[in-house]
C-alpha cells in the first residue's frame, strides 16, 4: 500500500482566552485528509500557565500566556501554535452602601478598583448619579474593574429609592427688580408698581410677592419693601425719589381789585392742589410788591417743601371814590356837583373824574360817559339832552399810573328830570 505523506498541519484557532481552571480542546486538521499517518504531538511553552494533553485538551493553570504547539509525527516540520491567555476573575464586591440620597441624586460609597452603572446604562467610574426623579426606585450595579490579566468581577446589584421632592423657594433678592426712580409730589401716597422678573417670567403681585411703602407722600426718599410669597421668599427694599411739584400746578382763588387805604394791602388767596389746601410757610411763602399806591400790585408765591418754582398774581389798587352832592335840571341839560377828593394819596392826587348818565337805572341803554380832567374840578353841566326825560347819573374818580387809568368804583346814582 502506498504511503500518503502529511503536507500541512493547521490548528483551527490561533489564540484563545481562558480563566484559571478552565479547559478547552483545540482542534486541528491535516492536509491531505487521507494522509497515512494522522498522529500529532502536543506541547506547551509554559506549563505553569497552561498544559495540554495528547488529545489537545488545554488546562489553564495560572495567569499569563502560553503557546500550545501541535506538530505532525509523520512530518515534524509541519507545526502550528495557538496563544493561550489565562486570566483570573476578580472577587465581587461584598455589598453596596449608600453615601447620600436626595430627591434627584444617589451617591454610593466608593469601592477601590470598582466601576458603577445605573440600570442599563454604561459602566463608569462615577459612584454618583444625577438628574433622577424624586421618590423613584433605581437599580445600581457595582463590579471590580478588569485590570491586566484580571477580568472584571461579577456584578452585584441593589435597589435604592430617591427622596421625597422638597421645595426651596427662590430668594426674591436675587431677581431683577425694576422701579421708577422718581415721581412728582401729588399730595397723596405714591405707590409705583415694581416689575419683578425671574428670567423671562414676570412675577404677579399677591401671588409671588407683597409690597408695602413708607415715606411715600412727601418730598424726599421713599421706600418700597418687596417680600416674596408662594414660590418666592426673602425680601428686598427699593427706593425712589419724590420730587417737588411746581407751585404753578396749584389752583388759586380769584383776586379782586382793592381800594386805596394808604397802607400795605395784602389780600389772601386760597391755594389748593389735588383737593388739598396748601399752607403758607409750609408749602409756600408770599411776597407782596407795589401794594400801597394806586396801580398794579403783585403777589409772588414761592414753593417750598413739597412745592417748587414761583407764580406771580396781580391785583389792582383803585383810587378812592367820590359822591354826587347834587344834580340840578336845566333846559335840556343838568348840572352835576360832586365832592372834591381833598385827601391826597401818598404819591399824587387823582387825575380826574368820569360822569356817566343813562335813561336806564341799570346803565345798560343810552349810556354816555363824560371825562372831567383835573383834581380840583367839582362841577359839570351836561347839555343837549332830551327834554322831559329822566336821567340816572353817577360818578367815579380815576388816576393815571404808568400810562394806565385806574378807576374807583361808581358812586350811588342820582336821578334828574330834564326840563
Amino acid at each position: 500500500k502506498e504511503v500518503v505523506p502529511v503536507v500541512e498541519m493547521k490548528l483551527l484557532k490561533s489564540e484563545t482566552e481562558l480563566l484559571v481552571g478552565e479547559r478547552e480542546t483545540i482542534n486541528y486538521e491535516i492536509t491531505p485528509n487521507n494522509a497515512t499517518y494522522q498522529e500529532v504531538r502536543w506541547s506547551s511553552t509554559n506549563t505553569s500557565v497552561a498544559t495540554v494533553d495528547d488529545s489537545g485538551v488545554v488546562v489553564a493553570k495560572s495567569i499569563g500566556v502560553a503557546y500550545i504547539i501541535c506538530g505532525s509525527v509523520d512530518n515534524p516540520g509541519k507545526t502550528d501554535a495557538c496563544a493561550v491567555k489565562v486570566f483570573d476573575q476578580a472577587e465581587a464586591p461584598k455589598g453596596i452602601e449608600v453615601e447620600e440620597i436626595s430627591e434627584d441624586s444617589i451617591t454610593i460609597k466608593a469601592i477601590e478598583g470598582c466601576e458603577y452603572k445605573l440600570g442599563d446604562s454604561e459602566w463608569s467610574n462615577s459612584n454618583s448619579f444625577w438628574e433622577l426623579e424624586a421618590e423613584t426606585e433605581y437599580e445600581i450595579s457595582v463590579r471590580v474593574k478588569a485590570n491586566g490579566y484580571h477580568r472584571a468581577s461579577s456584578e452585584i446589584t441593589a435597589k435604592f429609592t430617591t427622596a421625597e421632592e422638597t421645595f426651596e423657594p427662590t430668594d426674591i433678592a436675587d431677581l431683577n427688580v425694576t422701579l421708577a426712580q422718581s415721581k412728582l409730589y401729588t399730595g397723596k401716597a405714591i405707590k409705583p408698581s415694581p416689575v419683578i422678573k425671574d428670567g423671562d417670567v414676570t412675577l404677579e403681585k399677591g401671588i409671588d410677592y407683597t409690597v408695602s411703602y413708607s415715606d411715600n407722600k412727601n418730598v424726599g426718599t421713599a421706600s418700597v419693601l418687596i417680600e416674596g410669597i408662594g414660590d418666592y421668599a426673602g425680601s428686598v427694599t427699593e427706593e425712589f425719589e419724590i420730587k417737588p411739584r411746581g407751585i404753578a400746578n396749584a389752583s388759586f382763588s380769584s383776586l379782586t381789585a382793592k381800594g386805596y387805604t394808604g397802607n400795605e394791602i395784602e389780600p389772601v388767596q386760597t391755594l389748593k392742589y389735588n383737593g388739598q389746601s396748601l399752607v403758607g410757610g409750609k408749602d409756600y411763602k408770599v411776597t407782596y410788591n407795589n401794594n400801597i399806591n394806586v396801580g398794579k400790585a403783585s403777589i409772588v408765591y414761592e414753593g417750598i417743601g413739597n412745592f417748587t418754582g414761583k407764580v406771580t398774581k396781580t391785583f389792582q389798587i383803585k383810587p378812592n371814590r367820590t359822591t354826587i352832592s347834587s344834580v340840578t335840571a336845566g333846559n335840556a341839560s343838568f348840572k352835576v356837583v360832586w365832592k372834591k377828593k381833598a385827601t391826597k394819596m401818598k404819591t399824587s392826587n387823582i387825575t380826574g373824574y368820569q360822569i356817566q348818565y343813562s335813561t336806564s337805572s341799570a346803565f345798560d341803554i343810552d349810556k354816555k360817559t363824560v371825562t372831567v380832567s383835573g383834581y380840583e374840578k367839582t362841577t359839570r353841566t351836561i347839555k343837549n339832552l332830551e327834554s322831559g326825560e329822566t336821567y340816572y347819573v353817577r360818578i367815579r374818580t380815576y388816576m393815571k399810573v404808568d400810562g394806565v387809568n385806574y378807576f374807583s368804583t361808581w358812586s350811588a346814582a342820582k336821578t334828574v328830570d330834564v326840563k
